[in-house]
């Protein structure tokens, strides 16, 4: 199916969005049909595909080169495009909560003690872990990539088989060609993103440099102080929303870095939500920078000669629709 624009939408892709977004069918419904009292679900289906037409090639930004139009695209019309892949991504996750959501369905061919098995073990939450964060991500670009249809195909069968809902699970169960390699691709470029966006040392390099003044007076040789501190830092979704963590929300293997004015950066990734690093031996008032690399999270201190610095970085549960519309 053809597929245009930046973030090569076709049809397929458009049709979630209209049946999900009603506010976003009415405003796009007006410019192609006389009566839009009923809503797109209901439509004939010749009328739907006028529909999705008309918002495929909104967002269709190629043109004839010329002075005006030096690379063969629109720059300005591409532009336009950007709320409606970000609107798109939005859709696909809210079906993909909702597909999550709905009872499994034993095989009716599969006899009793066979279904009755699997029903438990599904709702016992599979024979592996759930998934995380990153998961429900790697779910949302697959069903924007390969469409509302296969995910829920791949996910039956990774319920069939007793498996934990997870990606590395799905991706076993995967029929639609070119997904988890989009998904993957996407998601390793997403963690190496600060990697090319900028050098921490550069800037915190400014805040640790001491200014010599050149004088003639004698003066003692100063005394080389160092730190003796540590910095704890934390890492959990608050899922209660009480502002603090507790049982069940630390993230447990998440990549933690700690960079140090012009140094070479300390990775360590967190056990039990929680990585520490002893900072003996660097200079106190040198700058700090804490990162959780690829989520763009960041804070940065000056290093005390002494004591415990907490470093929390607390992630909100993501706010999703319980029921269908």
């Amino acid at each position: 199916m053809d597929e245009v624009g930046l973030g090569q939408i076709n049809q397929l892709g458009v049709d979630v969005l209209l049946r999900r977004d009603p506010t976003y069918y009415q405003k796009v419904c007006s410019s192609v049909l006389s009566d839009c009292t009923r809503p797109y679900a209901s439509l004939d289906p010749s009328l739907q595909r006028q529909i999705r037409g008309a918002v495929v090639s909104s967002v269709d930004a190629t043109c004839t080169k010329s002075p005006s139009c030096p690379f063969g695209v629109d720059l300005d019309k591409a532009k336009l495009s950007i709320d409606l892949v970000a609107s798109l991504v939005e859709a696909n996750c809210q079906q993909v909560n909702a597909i999550l959501k709905q009872p499994f369905r034993p095989d009716p061919d599969a006899d009793a003690a066979t279904a009755t098995a699997v029903v438990a073990t599904v709702a016992a939450g599979g024979a592996g872990p759930g998934p995380t964060y990153e998961d429900l991500w790697r779910f949302t670009l697959f069903s924007y990539h390969s469409g509302i249809s296969c995910f829920q195909k791949s996910l039956l069968e990774v319920k069939k088989n007793g498996l934990g809902v997870n990606w590395e699970s799905l991706q076993k169960e995967l029929n639609c060609k070119g997904g988890d390699d989009y998904v993957n691709g996407f998601m390793d470029s997403l963690f190496a993103f600060d990697s090319y966006l900028y050098d921490p040392g550069d800037l915190l390099s400014v805040i640790a440099a001491p200014t010599i003044v050149p004088t003639r007076t004698p003066v003692p040789t100063p005394t080389v102080f160092i730190s003796s501190s540590k910095i704890i830092v934390k890492v959990y979704i608050d899922r209660n929303g009480n502002n603090q963590p507790d049982d069940g929300e630390w993230i447990d293997a998440m990549t933690v870095q700690v960079t140090v004015s012009n140094s070479q950066p300390i990775i360590q990734r967190t056990q039990n939500g929680i990585a520490i690093f002893d900072m003996a031996g660097y200079t106190p008032n040198s700058g700090i920078d804490v990162s959780l690399p690829g989520l763009y999270r960041n804070k940065t201190f000056l290093l005390p000669e002494n004591g415990d610095v907490i470093v929390e970085f607390k992630f909100d549960q993501p706010s999703l629709p319980t029921t269908l519309p």
